[in-house]
């Protein structure tokens, strides 16, 4: 996959608020697909990292 970049060339752009408000329309969409499970999982791996 391209994004127009030359290999090794790392391009910063200015905050989005547009960004927070897409991410979190993608997280309530996942969390109604997947429902409690993901949340019950996400928690399990987070007390495994803590370890």
């Amino acid at each position: 996959m391209s994004i127009g970049l030359k290999r090794g060339t790392v391009a910063v752009e200015p905050h989005s608020v547009e960004w927070e408000i897409s991410a979190q329309k993608k997280i309530e969409l996942l969390k109604e697909i997947l429902g409690e499970d993901i949340l019950r999982r996400a928690e399990k791996w987070r007390r495994q990292l803590e370890k």
